[in-house]
């Protein structure tokens, strides 16, 4: 396959387009002739009388004739044959086809690295390096890589088949007015709504979570940027992830939270008590809460431990001894 773009030049006109009163001027004689005229100026052009819709019109008088004579005379490429059955004439920049019978059908321009095709029934075909892109008169569409075997298929209504030698690469694609839902090989399900929300689903639908995006994290660090319902069949695939943009937290069917934050704090509370752990000294500690006498015990990991009373009052425990302090200030969920 030549790896080059070619612009089609025109074909030979159909019956109907010859007797279309569209496609002739006011002497009854068909538009077309050795030149072509751009669609979308949008007007007649009157050098050649050809009309937007009948560009593609031409007749055989256009092309060059295959005899060694003529080819010669007109500083063409000798005819050669295309493996199709086609033959070929090149001139400069230029190709004309013609069938088995030496019926000319096709003037192509070559005009880059690529090859495109545009046959008579409306099909159009476009080689991209080792890619083969097919879109058919009813809008339908093909693409696949000859070498890496990967390919897709969209049907009129969007809907596409995807393929190829990873599991990845097998999926289905499948649009209608809330989204697009993809189906992947091995049965799950990814939906993408219109307005950015997303879901995600196993085979079975046992298990899975939802995305609900949200603007007004944007504008504040105390606004969410994201919300997650996650579901599954063990308890710790159950959980509700709240995402901020100073770190989230996820809340689980139990009661329990765990809260990761920027610099690597993981916070992770479970009733009347919260353990933090992180980079820094201060992110380390144990911190319970007596739920008769309303005391609250913190314990950091280089050994001080702090306790506030039910009246507020805080004091550092060390060697036996309470030294009234300040409380420290520390997250606790």
């Amino acid at each position: 396959m030549v790896e080059q773009q070619a612009e089609l030049v025109g074909r030979i006109a159909t019956p109907a387009e010859n007797t279309s009163t569209a496609c002739l001027d006011d002497a009854g004689t068909h538009k077309s002739n050795a030149g072509y005229h751009k669609a979308e100026q949008g007007k007649v052009n009157t050098a050649d009388k050809h009309l937007p819709g009948c560009d593609i019109a031409y007749d055989a008088a256009s092309y060059p004739k295959l005899d060694s004579d003529s080819l010669k005379k007109g500083g063409y490429e000798k005819a050669t044959p295309d493996g199709s059955g086609n033959t070929v004439v090149t001139k400069g920049n230029e190709s004309w086809t013609y069938d088995g019978d030496g019926k000319p059908f096709r003037h192509d321009r070559i005009v880059g690295k690529k090859d495109y095709e545009d046959l008579p029934d409306g099909t159009k075909r476009e080689w991209e390096g080792n890619t083969v892109k097919t879109t058919n008169p009813d809008g339908s569409y093909k693409e696949e890589n000859g070498v890496t075997k990967v390919g897709f298929t969209r049907d009129t209504n969007g809907h596409e088949h995807h393929w190829g030698p990873k599991t990845a690469d097998n999926y289905d694609i499948v649009k209608d007015a809330t989204g697009v839902l993809k189906i992947n090989a091995d049965g799950s399900k990814e939906w993408t709504y219109n307005n950015g929300d997303q879901k995600f689903a196993s085979a079975n639908g046992k298990s899975g979570h939802t995305v609900i995006h949200h603007e007004g994290g944007r504008f504040s660090p105390m606004l969410p940027t994201r919300e997650e319902h996650h579901w599954g069949p063990k308890p710790e695939d159950n959980y509700d992830l709240t995402q901020y943009a100073m770190g989230s937290q996820k809340k689980f069917a139990d009661g329990h939270t765990e809260s990761q934050y920027e610099g690597g704090q993981k916070v992770v509370t479970r009733g009347n008590e919260v353990v933090s752990t992180g980079k820094q000294p201060e992110d380390n500690y144990r911190r319970t809460v007596d739920p008769t006498t309303h005391k609250i015990t913190l314990k950091f990991a280089d050994g001080r431990t702090f306790e506030t009373e039910s009246n507020g009052k805080t004091y550092l425990v060390h060697d036996g001894k309470r030294t009234e302090v300040g409380a420290p200030s520390v997250r606790t969920d």
